[in-house]
């Protein structure tokens, strides 16, 4: 998806009171001319405050009418739990928020990419076959284990106090190791999401692929949005 008439670079500005660890960063918001778009309804939200210095501006800034539809990037990991941990905290038993649970899945393995090549066209055939067989097989094993993943971070939500009806889980299909923060602004985009939440170190194969980290690329693109990154 192309993105253009955006506003400034993103800036982030670190926390400096209650909670630790909490990097915040808000930019201007988008403008989108994509035509690929032209049948969604975005929600196009102001600009808040550029950073939360306290806990309670944090709230604050929560409690806005554009940041009410939270997407939280999940995963299993300790560091996913703990933003997980930090949206119930801020939302808890509140009422009028929508949170958006997104598990990416990884990219298929290099072995499942493509099959050994042959000049006998039947064998090649059959070897083509044999490869979406275990192409579909390797991606239900990984739906399998995010459907876990976000089974267990919907239970942890409702422990907190926040309604079934408010909390909506899914996974993409998998994404390339240079397409994950694009997945996830695109997904944020597309339900409305004006904040998105992810852990530090969180989506392992990333940063095994990458040796990099999805919170460090979003904080990179991210354009139009509220952006928290939870140590």
């Amino acid at each position: 998806m192309r993105r253009r008439g955006f506003g400034r670079p993103v800036r982030s500005h670190p926390t400096t009171g209650g909670v630790a660890g909490i990097a915040l960063a808000t930019v201007t918001p988008p403008v989108f001319f994509d035509d690929r778009w032209e049948n969604v309804n975005f929600a196009v939200s102001s600009s808040t405050d550029l950073y939360a210095a306290t806990a309670r501006d944090r709230e604050r800034i929560v409690s806005s009418r554009e940041s009410r539809t939270i997407l939280i990037v999940v995963d299993g990991s300790a560091a996913s739990r703990r933003a997980l941990a930090y949206v119930a905290r801020i939302v808890g038993r509140r009422r009028g928020f929508r949170l958006c649970l997104i598990y990416l899945l990884p990219p298929l393995p290099p072995r499942l990419l493509e099959s050994r090549g042959t000049e006998d066209p039947k064998a090649e055939e059959q070897l083509s076959a044999q490869l979406k067989v275990k192409q579909r097989r390797w991606i239900s094993t990984a739906e399998a284990a995010a459907r876990r993943t976000l089974v267990s971070a919907h239970t942890m939500l409702r422990k907190a106090g926040i309604t079934a009806k408010a909390v909506e889980a899914r996974f993409s299909h998998p994404v390339g190791t240079r397409d994950a923060a694009n997945e996830v602004l695109d997904l944020a985009q597309v339900h409305k999401c004006g904040t998105v939440v992810v852990g530090r170190d969180s989506v392992s194969w990333l940063r095994h692929l990458l040796r990099g980290d999805l919170a460090e690329e979003l904080l990179r693109r991210a354009k139009g949005l509220t952006l928290w990154v939870v140590e």
